[in-house]
């Protein structure tokens, strides 16, 4: 996996949100009555759930398939790094939800660019001195492994 696919992690996170909230509204409970043996015939009720069989849906589920494998595997491969340092790098910069709403609260005033989270605001998350150098070992790890 690439830094640009990683990149991406943010994003897709929220895409799923977006798919799963729109088959929240598709979905469709229906309850169903009936009676239970002889000779008191108790009345029973039960409800199942589910989804209409439609285009729409059938495209909603195989998107959200897909985004939940792509997270998969992005974790996966994060979590799977055995360098300590670029693995919490790679954490903030790419997965971290509390530093990407915290960056874009500082960039507030600015609204009309959309908030993205540096190697600088990392490095400040981390307690390191420089932002440079965590992209470094970050870059430098990826360039081993692409060997």
């Amino acid at each position: 996996m690439k830094l640009t696919d990683l990149k991406k992690y943010r994003r897709r996170t929220r895409q799923l949100a977006e798919v799963e909230a729109e088959l929240r509204r598709q979905s469709v409970t229906v309850a169903v009555e009936g009676s239970r043996g002889a000779p008191g015939f108790e009345l029973t009720t039960r409800q199942v759930e589910g989804y209409p069989h439609t285009e729409r849906v059938c495209q909603l589920m195989s998107q959200r398939r897909w985004l939940r494998e792509f997270l998969r595997q992005a974790e996966d491969f994060i979590f799977g790094i055995e360098d300590e340092r670029v693995c919490e790098a790679l954490i903030l910069y790419c997965m971290d939800e509390r530093i990407y709403s915290e960056v874009a609260a500082r960039r507030q005033p600015r609204s009309d660019t959309p908030a993205r989270v540096t190697w600088e605001d990392v490095a400040l998350k981390m307690d390191e001195p420089s932002g440079a150098a965590i992209k470094m070992a970050v870059m430098r790890y990826f360039s081993k492994t692409a060997q």
